[in-house]
């Protein structure tokens, strides 16, 4: 008889970071080993926007979680959370699993938790710290995470794991690339939030199209705040630059690796990171990208060997290198053909599960 496992965490949709891991998780050989359950905390736009509505759902989530664990008798709970009011309401989920006698990993997605916690007063890092304590198991997603949490949890209670991707779903022969003719897409695939560094690929498209006017700028993503886009499309009519732009909000996961297919270079100027999913899948899909050395991606991305690393906000870094992997096809080539290795040697879905099961394996004694 199998060991139940409860998974607790969003599945598309909408699209998401943690959606996609969840998703996968669930769809992985992990399965063949363990009896999975999952209770899916999703929230749509809508309910975001509403205070009402977002208490309903914590609240219908709390009795279902009260349900699976009475009815169930799951021996794990695995948790997936991110910072702020996500890991406060996460955090409930936490004592309520634990006071029905279930091991607990608590598997943190989010970007800005060192930041969250620093900026925490001191009541705040306490009940912080004294939630992460009480789990039996923290997963971090890069050493660099690990580092950080390091210092406010026992090393013993932290498992590095980093984020995965199904290889195969990505990888392609050479000639499936490129099909847009003399057309050049360049590709945003994340959250349309400042943080992601929306606004500097906004600020370097003019640079860009001043020497090249086969250009297509492609933003794919959910909105986390309404008006977003809008005020996106807004500032791209401001600045002259509409034509080269495409916005995409509403995609499943077959339209989300269309994207990638007719791609040729990924761009995430992110501020602050945890391991982004999105990225994986652009290398898996064998694009030369650009990004930032923020939370773990320069433990993935080394610098002009499977992609670029620029300083957040660094608009004339971020667009010579878009203008060098424009004027270089070979190059373009080259990186993307090292990602693809790479990410099948280390990141594919089958490497992670393993390590999710070393983890269940040791909680489950």
């Amino acid at each position: 008889m199998k060991n139940k496992i409860l998974i607790l965490g969003p599945t598309p949709p909408p699209m998401g970071g943690i959606a996609t891991y969840v998703e996968d998780l669930l769809k992985s050989g992990i399965n063949e080993k363990y009896d999975l359950l999952h209770l899916n905390t999703a929230r749509s736009l809508q309910i975001k926007k509403s205070l009402l509505k977002n208490f309903l759902l914590f609240s219908k989530n709390s009795l279902k979680l009260v349900y699976l664990l009475v009815l169930h008798k799951p021996k794990v709970v695995h948790i997936h959370t991110s910072s702020y009011l996500a890991f406060w309401e996460k955090s409930v989920f936490l004592i309520i699993s634990k006071f029905f006698s279930a091991k607990v990993v608590l598997h943190i997605h989010g970007a800005e938790f060192d930041l969250f916690y620093n900026n925490s007063s001191s009541l705040v890092k306490f009940l912080i710290h004294k939630m992460l304590n009480s789990s039996d198991k923290v997963i971090v997603l890069s050493q660099r995470w690990n580092n950080f949490f390091s210092g406010i949890l026992d090393d013993s209670k932290i498992a590095v794991i980093p984020n995965g991707v199904n290889y195969s779903n990505f990888s392609l022969s050479e000639d499936s690339f490129k099909k847009n003719g003399n057309l050049l897409q360049i590709l945003f695939l994340g959250n349309l939030v400042e943080r992601k560094g929306v606004y500097d690929i906004l600020s370097i498209i003019p640079i860009v199209t001043s020497k090249f006017q086969n250009v297509n700028f492609v933003f794919a993503g959910s909105e986390e705040v309404s008006g977003n886009i809008l005020k996106l499309k807004n500032e791209c009519i401001r600045m002259e630059i509409k034509r080269f732009v495409t916005f995409i909000s509403d995609f499943s996961n077959d339209d989300k690796i269309r994207l990638l297919r007719e791609a040729d270079i990924y761009l995430l100027p992110s501020y602050a990171e945890g391991l982004p999913i999105s990225l994986l899948e652009a290398m898996a899909a064998g694009l030369p990208v650009i990004s930032t050395p923020v939370g773990g991606i320069p433990e993935v991305v080394e610098d002009s060997v499977n992609g670029f690393l620029v300083i957040p906000g660094d608009h004339k870094d971020l667009s010579d290198k878009i203008i060098e992997l424009i004027e270089n096809k070979e190059l373009r080539n080259i990186i993307g053909n090292n990602n693809r290795e790479k990410v099948k040697e280390e990141y594919d879905w089958s490497i992670i599960a393993k390590k999710l099961e070393v983890v269940y394996t040791e909680l489950l004694g």
